[in-house]
This record gives structure tokens, sequence and C-alpha cells, in this order.
């Protein structure tokens, strides 16, 4: 099986999150991280074990050896990024919000769409063993019926 090979742009909190998400799945190899600070990207780089590190991001675009981005930026360039990421034919992934304005979120996915790229909006705790687990509790009922109301309510 061939790895996805990603690029992690942005070496800040969320960026240590999905270098530690990205590193326990066997399917993705992380070849390079960006970030505006080329010390920290560096510095982060071999904290992680991560073979390449650069402060230019969309130098990474034009990279036949990347296959995906993950997004670890400020909320403002998740469109801007993820939209010219895109039209370089990389996969991405955007932790939420998608973007800033609906009009930026309609843009993100006119580029998906037209490239037959995939995004990803994520919430790291969607996939938390705890979020897991309250999602399977309240799917077996047992603490109760929610119900849509006018309001929102478990009845």
């Amino acid at each position: 099986m061939k790895k996805v090979r990603v690029a992690l742009i942005g070496a800040g909190y969320i960026g240590r999150l999905h270098a530690e998400a990205l590193r326990a799945c066997d399917g993705v190899e992380i070849k390079v991280v960006c970030d505006r600070k080329e010390d920290v990207a560096k510095k982060f780089a071999r904290e992680y074990k991560i073979p390449e590190a650069c402060n230019v991001a969309m130098a990474l675009g034009e990279r036949l050896d990347i296959d995906a981005v993950v997004l670890g930026v400020p909320n403002k360039y998740h469109a801007p990024y993820a939209t010219w990421f895109l039209q370089r034919g990389k996969d991405v992934f955007i932790e939420k919000p998608m973007a800033i304005s609906a009009a930026e979120g309609r843009d993100i996915m006119a580029a998906s769409r037209k490239s037959g790229r995939l995004v990803m909006v994520g919430h790291m705790w969607r996939f938390d063993v705890e979020t897991q687990h309250i999602r399977d509790v309240v799917q077996s009922g047992r603490i109760g019926r929610i119900v849509k109301t006018r309001g929102y309510g478990i009845h």
C-alpha cells in the first residue's frame, strides 16, 4: 500500500497534535513541516523526526512527493491556503473552522470539485476516546432520547 505523503503546515500547538496523530497512522509519511519561522520548523522537524523543514508553504505546492497538506495555520489563512493547494492537486485537511466566511467556504468547495481533490474539515476532539464514548452512550439511548424541538432538549 502506497503511503500518503503529507506536508504539515504550521508548527504550533495544533501542528503538534496533528503530528502526533499522523505519526500514529501506518499509511502516512510526514515529508516536511513548514512554519513561517524557519527555526521553529527546524526544531519541530527534529523533535518529530520529520526529514525536512521550511518556511515557505507555497513552495510545497508543485512538489510531486507531497500528496496532501494538513493546515495548522490561523483561521484567516485556511481558505487561501486550502484553495491554493487544491488547485495544485493536493488533498487538504483543515482544522475547524473551514473558513472565516461562507463565501470562502464556497471557494474551497469549488476548488475541491474542480481539482477532484479531497477536503476534510477536522475537529480534533471528534476523534478522542472520550468524545467517541459520549457519542456511543447517546446513540445507545442509555441517557434518554434526544428530540428536536423549537429549542433543544433531552427527554
